[in-house]
């Protein structure tokens, strides 16, 4: 009898002990976590109690907000019956801020645009998002079935459109109608819109900031049937102008930009026109439209007794990460903080102040959340020093998938990254203060904490901070002689990152300038050889283009000979109709003496037949009465 064997189980992969180097980065980053955490709720803490020692001091009735939060059986559940709309869904950041209020039981909407007008009505933006909320709604209904959390996507139009006949506050009127709606069929209160910072969108370099040219011939075809009086269909309008069509379809020039010495290629004077313009509508414009279109949704929580509403910005350097490899030991760092950013995010900090005080009178509170350089946590494979719950797993692996997979800026300019071998001493310098700053870097859950702060606290402060770098900066500004010490601070870092050693003398750096210059011209040349095979497929569309008019103009001739086939057709029998009619007019009075002639020969006839019958009667009578007469006379 054969002896059965035991099944074999497939052997267990060894665990991989995470590097001494991973560990300290990972404690620092939770001990500074830990450091802000302590220090916002404490700066909170303190606002609460001198806001409402001086609201009970003063006399005036400001108690409304105290207790405007439902109560829920679950815990951590804060946001059951309120409402929070999220501009800027589409970035890690913002998808993050959307799914953490999700679960602590908000009804969240995040704004996504589309990618351009010719992509289907979805995105990666939106597909992430809803594949992470499907999973962590799944664990959230596993324990607790009555969770009353839910995101609820809304889609806008793409960024940059070139349609004139579309107005800028008709990419969020639909958003906003949305919301509305959606707030009133399920009896909920928007509290809080919160405007996540975003970066420039993707385009390569050498294509034109136009629409193809089928986009066109379709715009044309509608506004020559679009009536801007609203009064129903217009009669067809005179054709676009060729020097029109011929500006929206001229193929790009040749622009090769040469990046001077000294000068950084992610400078603001080397900072091309469309990233600024991309930058000022994402991050400016929209968040203002949106609270344009929202903003009586804000004061009906105050009126319904649930609080003020609140405008949070969330401002910060960099909200995407700082720019870490595909692992952890990966040491590929990157500058990402570029001055476009920063002037931008301080554009955002005054736009928050005058919303401030415009919105005041409104009864809505306007904050602004500062961050610092932000970091996805570094994963352990047993060891996690920090974690917020069971149910969310955002560990480092997806983070960094998230980061790897968003968009590049720069379209247009010449980036002076070259390998290692071009590598200066600045290059060095700002990779290890980027490697630097992961000590104190910013994670999701973090930023989550002073937005929720933010939303929730009863009295909230104008600025709150996400980590221990705006903290310092906040505290610097109202410090004397704050300036002199960041100089000094400055030089000290510099002395001591920068990279030495016999590599970094001054001829190795002249050879390192040529090599440079060298490649920057093989870039010029790719980026030649781009615009020309750019300017042969923007001929093949002017060829086509043309074709299709040229279609379009022979249809328009069928039509029209068509139409002249069916007037003639209309004309000739009307003719018919009017000959017809005129011939019968012509034979009516012969029909009319016919008729008599007939009608007096059945009458004469008649009459004779009458007479004949009158007299027959008369002869009878008149031979049954002569006898009678005749006696009488004798």
């Amino acid at each position: 009898m054969p002896i059965q064997q035991p099944p074999q189980h497939p052997p267990t992969p060894p665990r991989t002990m995470p590097s001494p180097t991973a560990i300290a980065l990972t404690l620092s980053q939770d001990i500074t976590a830990l450091v802000s955490l302590s220090l916002e709720t404490t700066a909170s803490i303190v606002h609460d109690w001198l806001r409402l020692g001086l609201s009970a001091f003063g006399g005036k009735d400001d108690l409304t907000s105290i207790h405007f939060r439902p109560k829920s059986k679950i815990k951590d559940e804060t946001g059951r019956g309120l409402a929070v709309v999220i501009v800027g869904a589409s970035e890690a950041a913002g998808q993050s801020l959307t799914l953490h209020l999700a679960k602590c039981g908000y009804t969240t909407f995040p704004i996504v645009p589309l990618p351009n007008p010719e992509s289907p009505p979805t995105s990666p933006a939106l597909s992430t998002l809803l594949l992470q909320w499907s999973a962590l709604q799944k664990r959230l209904r596993a324990k607790h079935p009555d969770h009353s959390g839910s995101v609820v996507p809304v889609m806008v139009d793409p960024e940059m459109s070139f349609d004139p006949r579309v107005q800028d506050r008709d990419r969020f009127r639909h958003a906003g109608e949305t919301v509305r709606a959606y707030c009133k069929e399920n009896n909920l209160f928007l509290v809080s819109i919160v405007c996540a910072s975003r970066r420039t969108k993707s385009s390569c370099p050498g294509k034109p900031a136009c629409p193809p040219v089928e986009r066109l011939e379709i715009s044309a075809a509608c506004s020559s049937r679009h009536d801007p009086d609203g009064e129903g269909v217009s009669q067809e309008s005179p054709p676009i102008a060729s020097d029109a069509i011929e500006f929206f379809n001229k193929p790009p020039k040749p622009h090769v930009l040469f990046v001077p010495r000294g000068l950084r290629p992610t400078s603001l004077t080397m900072s091309d026109e469309r990233t600024l313009v991309d930058l000022y509508r994402a991050n400016i414009l929209d968040p203002l439209a949106i609270i344009r279109e929202l903003s009586d949704l804000l004061t009906d929580a105050q009126v319904a007794g649930r609080g003020r509403g609140r405008v949070v910005f969330v401002n910060g350097e960099n909200l995407g990460g700082i720019g870490i490899g595909a692992t952890d030991t990966d040491t590929t760092y990157r500058e990402e903080v570029t001055p476009a950013a920063r002037l931008v995010s301080a554009m955002r900090s005054e736009t928050a102040r005058m919303l401030r005080e415009e919105l005041n009178v409104m009864d809505v509170d306007v904050c602004e959340v500062v961050t610092g350089p932000m970091a996805p946590r570094t994963s352990l494979s047993k060891y996690r020093l920090r974690q917020s719950s069971d149910d969310w797993d955002d560990n480092g692996q997806a983070a960094r998938q998230r980061v790897a997979g968003r968009p590049t800026p720069t379209p247009n300019v010449v980036r002076l990254r070259s390998p290692q071998s071009l590598r200066t001493k600045q290059d060095v310098l700002a990779s290890r203060i980027a490697f630097l700053s992961r000590l104190w870097a910013v994670d999701n859950e973090l930023l989550f904490s002073a937005v929720r702060h933010a939303v929730e606290d009863h009295y909230p402060r104008y600025r709150h901070h996400a980590g221990l770098t705006p903290f310092l900066e906040t505290l610097a500004e109202v410090t004397p002689g704050s300036s002199i010490a960041k100089r000094i601070g400055r030089w000290v870092v510099g002395w001591i990152l920068m990279p030495r050693g016999g590599k970094w003398r001054d001829d190795d750096a002249e050879a390192v300038r040529r090599r440079r210059d060298a490649w920057v011209r093989d870039i010029a040349v790719a980026r030649e050889r781009e615009d020309e095979r750019e300017r042969q497929r923007q001929m093949e569309r002017e060829r086509v283009w043309a074709r299709q008019q040229q279609s379009a103009m022979v249809r328009e001739r069928e039509r029209e000979r068509e139409r002249g086939r069916a007037q003639r057709e209309r004309a000739q029998a009307q003719r018919e109709t009017t000959r017809l009619d005129q011939d019968q007019d012509e034979e009516e009075p012969v029909d009319w003496l016919t008729r008599f002639e007939q009608s007096f020969s059945l009458f004469l006839i008649w009459a004779g037949y009458a007479m004949a019958c009158w007299s027959a009667m008369f002869m009878a009578q008149l031979e049954n009465r002569q006898p009678t007469v005749i006696r009488r006379v004798r």
